[in-house]
């Protein structure tokens, strides 16, 4: 017999915390009026990066933390608080 897999959202806190902190990547770039390509373009990041950042959770390195906390005039504890 076949089951469909669950697709519910995560229900562990650290998933919840991951996909609220990369949410908020999304929520200021937005703030600051800046399409998801004039990040790339400022910050270096792949596209794709940024996409599986704000949408699926991935964590990206230091030094990308970096590049795209500067191209939005932020600091990465703005961006991604510990």
């Amino acid at each position: 017999m076949y089951v469909e897999a669950d697709h519910a959202e995560p229900s562990s806190l650290k998933e919840r915390r991951k996909k609220q902190v990369n949410n908020k990547l999304r929520e200021l770039r937005k703030a600051k009026g800046m399409a998801m390509l004039e990040l790339f373009a400022k910050s270096g990041v792949a596209l794709n990066t940024i996409i599986a950042i704000e949408k699926y959770g991935y964590n990206p390195t230091a030094n990308m933390k970096s590049r795209l906390a500067e191209a939005l005039g932020l600091s990465v504890a703005d961006i991604w608080p510990q």
